[in-house]
C-alpha cells in the first residue's frame, strides 16, 4: 500500500514491508502482512482497527518488544536512519525509554504491583542516567503532576492497586514519558480514564507532539482520534487498509470496513452491532410511565422491547435495588477521604442505569458496596426488598447469586489454568435459583446467550479475543441467573467494533431476561447507548440524575456541563495538515453515518 507523505521533511521511523510471525515450523502463523508507514517528528499517526486486527502487535515491535516465538521482517525497519532490526536487547535497552517510548494499554499488570508508584517512575529516569538519586523523587511527583494524578505526592508513595484504574493509567504514561522519548508508541492510552481526564491527557500528548515529538496513536476510540491524530491508518487482519489524513478519512471514508468502524460509534440508543456486522437500528422513545425517581425526582424511562419474565423473575418495573444515604471514608490525607456522601438510587427490574463519573468520584467504591464487598459507614442497600448490607456473608447467602458483577478485565478474573467450560460451569453453584448443573448444554445455552458458539468451550482465556473474554464474563455472570448486574466499566478496554458488539450483548440480555444493569462506565457515549436513566458523580456525591437524554441535551449541574464540554467532539473540517500550536478539528458523526454520508 502506498504511503501518504502529507510533510516535506525526513521521516523519524520508516517501516516498509513489515510482516509479524508467530509459531515454529509449519504452524507458524503470520499475523502482520506487509505494512508501511511513515512517521515525522512532530506528527501524529494513529493507528485504528478491532481487536485482532495487528495494531498492538505492529506498536510492540517498533519497541523491540515483539514476543517469544515471533520472526520479524521488513524491507526497510528504522528509526532516525538507524536499522532496528540489527538491534540485539541490550542494544534495545538502550533506546527504549529513551528514544522511544512505549504506553501500555493495562495499568495494573504494567506496573510492578510490588514497587511504589514514585519507584516505578524513578527506575525509568535512572535506566536512562537522568538525575541524581536524590533529585529523582521530586521529578517522578512533578511527572504525576504533569499527567493530572490528583495529590501526587502521596500518589507517590502508594502502590499500584491503592490507585483507581484512571490514575495507574496516568502514572504508566508517567513512566513512559519520563526520559523524553523522541517517538512515543501510546496503545490505548485513555481507555480507563473518564472524559475530564482524558482531555488533559490528551491536551499533554498534544504539546508533546507540538513540542516535536513524533507520536504514534493506537486507540479504537475514533473521537480521541478526531482530536489529536494528523494521518489515520485503518488496519484490518493485519493489513493496512487505508491510509488518509484524520479528516478526509472521517469525512469520506473509502473502505467499507472504516466505514463499519465509523458505524459502530455509540450514541442514544439502538442496536449498533452484531456478530454479523450489524443490524437495524434500535427503537427509541420516551416513556414516562416505566421510571423511578434517581433520586431528585425525575422520571422518564425509554419505549424497548421486553418479554414475560421467567418463573421466579421480578416482573418488569419491580424494585429491585434501593440504595439510601450511603457514607464511605476512607484513610487520607488529612481526616481522610468521602468516597461515598448521602447517595441514594433506586433500579427497577428490566432497567438500565447509568452511572457516570471521572476517576475517584465514587463510581466503583458504590458498586462494591452494592455488590456487599465493602459495608457503609452509614445508610443502606436493600436488594430484592430484603436488607442487604449490614449483614453477615452467611446471612447474604440466599440472595447472593441474585446479583453479579461483570468487570472491566476478565482475564484478570479468570484462572489461566481453567478453559471456558470451567469458568462458567463454576458460577452455576453460586447460589443461583437453580442446583449447580456441569452440563455442557447449559453452558453452551449460556454462551449462546451471549453470542458465542460451543466450539469455545474448550479453550483458555488466553486464547480468546479480548471481546470474547468479555462474553464469557457475562455468560458466568447470568450462570446464577441474576437478576441485578453491576458493570464496572465493562466495555472500556474493547475497541470500538467489539464494543458495540458487547454493548448489544448487555441489550439483549435485558430485553430477554428482564435483568436489571447497574452500569457504570467514564464513556459518555457508552452510557447514553445504554442506559435509561443516569446518576452522575463527583466527589462522592450525585450531583445530577434523570431521564438520559434530559441529562445529555439539558444538563442543568455545571459538573455536568463540564463532562459533556470535554468530550474529544471536534466540530469543523479541514484537510490540511496539523500545523504546531493548531488544532485538529475534523468532524466524527455520531451514530450510524447516513447512506449519503458513506458514498
Amino acid at each position: 500500500m502506498g504511503v501518504e507523505d502529507p510533510r516535506a521533511g525526513q521521516a523519524l521511523l520508516t517501516v516498509e514491508d513489515l510482516r509479524i510471525s508467530f509459531g515454529h515450523g509449519r504452524h507458524r502463523t503470520e499475523v502482520v502482512h506487509g505494512v508501511d508507514l511513515q512517521l515525522r517528528a512532530g506528527e501524529c499517526l494513529a493507528v485504528v482497527g478491532e481487536s485482532g486486527s495487528g495494531k498492538t502487535v505492529t506498536g510492540r515491535t517498533l519497541a523491540g518488544l515483539t514476543g517469544p516465538g515471533s520472526r520479524v521482517s521488513a524491507r526497510r525497519l528504522e528509526f532516525d536512519g538507524r536499522d532496528l532490526t540489527a538491534l540485539g536487547e541490550r542494544e534495545w535497552r538502550r533506546i527504549r525509554g529513551a528514544e522511544i517510548g512505549l504506553v501500555l494499554q493495562d495499568a495494573l499488570v504494567s506496573l510492578d504491583p510490588l514497587r511504589r508508584v514514585g519507584a516505578e517512575i524513578e527506575e525509568s529516569l535512572a535506566n536512562h542516567g537522568i538525575g541524581t538519586r536524590r533529585d529523582r523523587p521530586a521529578r517522578a511527583v512533578e511527572l504525576l503532576r504533569q499527567v493530572a494524578v490528583p495529590e501526587p505526592e502521596w500518589r507517590a508513595r502508594q502502590f499500584p492497586h491503592q490507585l483507581s484504574g484512571g490514575q495507574r493509567q496516568r502514572a504508566l504514561i508517567a513512566s513512559s514519558i519520563a526520559a523524553g522519548p523522541r517517538v512515543l508508541i501510546a496503545d490505548e492510552p485513555t481507555t480507563a480514564l473518564d472524559t475530564t481526564v482524558q482531555a488533559q491527557i490528551l491536551d499533554l500528548l498534544a504539546a508533546r507532539r507540538d513540542e516535536g515529538t513524533a507520536l504514534l496513536l493506537i486507540s479504537h476510540d475514533l473521537a480521541v482520534v478526531a482530536r489529536l491524530a494528523d494521518r489515520v491508518a485503518v488496519m484490518h487482519d493485519g493489513r493496512l487498509v487505508e491510509t488518509a489524513p484524520v479528516a478526509q478519512l472521517l469525512a469520506a471514508p473509502a473502505h467499507p470496513y472504516t466505514r463499519r468502524l465509523l458505524a459502530a460509534v455509540p450514541g442514544p440508543r439502538r442496536r449498533i452491532a452484531s456478530a454479523g456486522g450489524g443490524v437495524p437500528p434500535h427503537e427509541s422513545a420516551d416513556d414516562a410511565g416505566a421510571a423511578d425517581p434517581v433520586p431528585d425526582g425525575s422520571t422518564g424511562a425509554r419505549r424497548r422491547r421486553t418479554v414475560a419474565p421467567e418463573p421466579g423473575r421480578p416482573a418488569p418495573g419491580t424494585e429491585v435495588l434501593r440504595v439510601e444515604g450511603l457514607r464511605k471514608r476512607f484513610a487520607g490525607p488529612g481526616a481522610g477521604i468521602d468516597a461515598l456522601s448521602d447517595v441514594s438510587c433506586t433500579l427497577r427490574a428490566g432497567e438500565t442505569l447509568g452511572v457516570l463519573g471521572e476517576s475517584g468520584s465514587g463510581k466503583s467504591t458504590l458498586a462494591q458496596v452494592v455488590l456487599g464487598l465493602l459495608e457503609p459507614d452509614e445508610g443502606s442497600v436493600a436488594l430484592l426488598g430484603r436488607p442487604w448490607s449490614g449483614r453477615s456473608e452467611r446471612e447474604r447467602a440466599g440472595l447472593r447469586g441474585r446479583i453479579q458483577l461483570v468487570q472491566q478485565d476478565p482475564l484478570s478474573s479468570f484462572d489461566p489454568r481453567w478453559t471456558v467450560e470451567r469458568i462458567v460451569a463454576e458460577a452455576l453453584g453460586a447460589g443461583g435459583r437453580r442446583a449447580a448443573r456441569g452440563h455442557r448444554s447449559r453452558i453452551t445455552e449460556l454462551l449462546g446467550l451471549v453470542g458465542l458458539g460451543p466450539e469455545l468451550l474448550d479453550r483458555g482465556p488466553r486464547g480468546l479475543s479480548g471481546g470474547q473474554r468479555q462474553r464469557v464474563a457475562i455468560a458466568r455472570a447470568l450462570a446464577p441467573e441474576p437478576d441485578v448486574l453491576v458493570c464496572d466499566e465493562p466495555v472500556s478496554a474493547l475497541d470500538v467494533s467489539v464494543q458495540a458488539q458487547v454493548l448489544d450483548v448487555f441489550e439483549q440480555v435485558r430485553e430477554r431476561l428482564g435483568v436489571a444493569l447497574l452500569f457504570i462506565s467514564h464513556d459518555l457515549g457508552v452510557v447514553r447507548h445504554v442506559s435509561d436513566r443516569v446518576a452522575v458523580m463527583r466527589a462522592g456525591r450525585i450531583v445530577e440524575a434523570g431521564p438520559v437524554e434530559q441529562v445529555f441535551t439539558s444538563p442543568e449541574h455545571p459538573w455536568t456541563r463540564q463532562l459533556l464540554d470535554a468530550l474529544p467532539r471536534p466540530a469543523a473540517s479541514s484537510t490540511a495538515p496539523h500545523a504546531p500550536g493548531a488544532p485538529n478539528t475534523p468532524t466524527i458523526p455520531v451514530g450510524p453515518p447516513t447512506p449519503g454520508h458513506l458514498s
